[in-house]
């Protein structure tokens, strides 16, 4: 799991051009910026939707993972407020792999940067429970 926080922190900071790093204040406020919790929370019904309908099969994904993927999917289908309680466990993996980047950077990432990270630890939480 290290290994996957540390190319997840890797592909995130790719994205960013650093000037300074945010501090622990800037991240903690990251963590309640509700446009930023609205992104993570649409990338989550995608990355549900893509299970769903089997498109999870790119190099994105734990090709071995796809069965737990499939419950933890439908675990948050069933639940209206499935993909905002989820949101609020992938945001701080989010914003935590990312403190090197400035805090600008962090709450203005792209919603295919956003994408792309959240797909990254999507396996991090489908362990079939």
């Amino acid at each position: 799991m290290k290994r996957l926080i540390l190319l997840i922190a890797a592909l995130f900071l790719t994205n960013f051009a650093t000037t300074q790093a945010a501090t622990y204040d800037e991240l903690k406020a990251a963590l309640g910026d509700q446009a930023l919790k609205d992104k993570v929370q649409v990338s989550i019904l995608i990355v549900v939707d893509k299970i769903i309908q089997g498109e999870d099969t790119d190099a994105g994904f734990d090709q071995a993972n796809h069965d737990n993927r499939a419950i933890w999917a439908r675990r948050i289908m069933s639940n209206p407020q499935g993909s905002r309680v989820v949101a609020a466990q992938f945001l701080p993996i989010l914003i935590v792999s990312s403190r090197a980047a400035a805090v600008e950077a962090i709450l203005n990432a792209s919603d295919a940067t956003i994408q792309s990270q959240v797909e990254e630890i999507v396996d991090l939480f489908a362990d079939g429970t």
